[in-house]
């Protein structure tokens, strides 16, 4: 049965080259019909070779000189000793070569376009295995194996002497990487800790190891408080404070205790600090997810002394138990931060209420702050640090103004960061009622100007000089605004961020620090302006901590001596 006719499926690619016009046999005819030229064309030439050759007299009167020998080279060598061992399948491989890079050229049919072939090209081929090669390095003659190594310029193959002595110096170079790039880690965190270069203390040391054995550890005996202190930091961090490692905290004499992270420490364990530990003036529980009712009930019974509280992260614990903890032994508390847990506008006025003498009140990140809840502390009349930052509700300059209006005079410390809604007036209102103050946060205020910022350091006569300054992400704020703030602080500032504050230019930044006598921390992270000028500058003085986050001109070249940290150079990467 006859199948003419009959066409099965075919690809994508094989009907468009059908629709094109272009099929197999024409390929081919046009490839027999360019090698049949070729060949014609080497016949004729040798011919011709030939027949001058016989032309020339053989007695010539005339003396040649000789002609100078060509220079010879590695790969020229590698060329001759390949040649020399395969000599029949030299003009075959040619021909093969000369047909593939005519097919990898470009899809024209121009036989004007393949060029003459290089012999070169040829000759200056890597060996094949079992060929005679002579080494790119030392020139001596070796046998090509499957393990002979390239050179680094790619001249040619290596003896196998070589080949060893380059894969030991690749490893050394790994070596030298890896270990480098340890290194920069091992600075990095160390920038990002806060730790100065260079070689640590012994008791840093000391510091250290135990807090990498402290599985091993029994008691702490009789070290001080601040030592132990560091530890449970080191310990927080490398989330290893437990259940089982808190028992070494709970010293019965002491009256100071602080947990940076309480996430794997339970309820009934978080209950035990205050049994014992009796004696207790200072509680911090940070990341406290597992504080319940029971615990703030079973510390106001167990813990007649506590003059701070300071809690974070408490979400089950309720308003109502507050209330109660709050109603027992507020009278005594003269410092408390409650952040990220439940609160009401009923409980704010309950703190207020019960709580008569505190002198530092922290309420960041409360979900539920408005105004109501920040009119009612207008009558803590002893505040000297008050934080209401990074408020989920709306907080305005209707409540702010009569708030510092009625406490601003005693206040040291004012952090008003995170609270959008905040405008120039609020900054009319502390240089109008905020005489003592030493450290104020105007940062994420994205409303206030940078003549706001100018009016509030302008003649701020009351004000004898901030130590601490923050205004990040101020965009608005510019060079005129930060010579005013060094103009009335520059005497007496110690700490200044302007972070994000993108319309400050490089020499605004380096008129500002040349007034500042006293700055040792700097953050000038995406001033996109700091180069490596400004912070050696800074550095030169007296500067010993600077955030460059985001300054990519800030470059590897930046020198930075012993002592000093510098945070955020994008050289540094971990």
């Amino acid at each position: 049965m006859s199948r003419r006719g009959v066409h099965g499926p075919n690809s994508a690619l094989t009907e468009f080259l059908r629709e094109k016009g272009i099929n197999a046999n024409q390929i081919r005819a046009r490839f027999l019909a360019r090698e049949q030229a070729e060949n014609a064309n080497t016949n004729t030439g040798s011919s011709s070779a030939d027949s001058s050759a016989t032309a020339t007299p053989a007695t010539s009167t005339t003396p040649t000189a000789p002609t100078p020998p060509a220079a010879t080279t590695r790969r020229t060598r590698s060329a001759r000793a390949s040649a020399a061992t395969t000599p029949a399948k030299g003009k075959g491989k040619a021909r093969v070569l000369k047909k593939r890079k005519r097919e990898d050229s470009d899809d024209d049919d121009d036989d004007d376009d393949d060029g003459d072939f290089n012999v070169f090209d040829y000759a200056s081929k890597a060996p094949e295995v079992g060929q005679q090669a002579f080494c790119a390095e030392c020139d001596s003659r070796f046998k090509v194996t499957a393990y002979s190594k390239a050179s680094e310029d790619g001249d040619g193959l290596l003896c196998p002497p070589c080949g060893r002595k380059s894969a030991k110096e690749e490893k050394e170079l790994v070596r030298r990487a890896g270990a480098e790039k340890r290194t920069r880690r091992v600075q990095a965190r160390k920038a990002l800790d806060a730790e100065s270069a260079g070689p640590r203390s012994l008791k840093d040391l000391c510091i250290k190891f135990v807090a990498d054995h402290i599985r091993d550890v029994e008691e702490f005996g009789d070290l001080e408080s601040g030592v132990m202190q560091r530890i449970c930091e080191i310990l927080a961090r490398n989330r290893s404070l437990d259940s089982a490692t808190l028992k070494l905290f709970t010293v019965p004499q002491s009256e100071k205790l602080t947990l940076h992270d309480c996430a794997r420490i339970e309820t009934n364990e978080l209950k035990s600090i205050a049994a014992f530990m009796p004696q207790l003036r200072h509680l911090g529980l940070y990341h406290a997810g597992s504080a319940t009712d029971d615990v703030l009930s079973y510390y106001a019974e167990k813990l007649p002394h506590l003059e701070s509280f300071h809690l974070h992260g408490a979400f089950l614990v309720t308003p109502t138990a507050y209330s109660t903890f709050f109603t027992q032994i507020g009278h005594q508390l003269t410092s408390l931060t409650l952040s990220n847990t439940r609160n009401t506008p009923t409980l704010i006025h309950t703190i207020t209420t019960t709580c008569p003498n505190l002198t530092a009140l922290n309420l960041s990140h409360l979900t539920r702050l408005d105004n109501t809840c920040i009119s009612h502390l207008s009558s803590l009349q002893f505040l000297t640090s008050l934080d209401i930052s990074h408020s989920a509700s709306e907080i305005t300059d209707a409540a702010i103004t009569p708030l510092l209006e009625s406490i601003g005079s005693g206040l040291t410390h004012l952090d008003l960061s995170g609270l959008p809604s905040l405008t120039g007036l609020t900054t009319s209102a502390i240089h109008a009622c905020c005489a003592h103050l030493r450290s104020l946060n105007l940062s994420d205020l994205p409303l206030l100007s940078a003549s706001d910022i100018t009016s509030l350091f302008t003649n701020w006569t009351k004000n004898r000089g901030l130590v601490k300054l923050q205004m990040k992400h101020l965009s608005l704020v510019d060079d005129d605004a930060l010579k005013a703030v060094v103009a009335h602080s520059g005497r007496s500032l110690e700490v200044l961020n302007v972070n994000s504050c993108a319309e400050l230019t490089k020499e605004g930044v380096m008129e500002g620090l040349a007034r500042c006598e006293r700055l040792g921390k700097l953050d000038v992270g995406f001033v996109r302006a700091v180069d490596d000028e400004v912070v050696e500058m800074a550095l030169g003085r007296g500067v010993s901590w600077v955030s460059v986050w985001g300054c990519a001109k800030v470059t590897a070249c930046c020198g930075i001596g012993r002592g000093v940290t510098v945070v955020g150079r994008e050289v540094e990467g971990l």
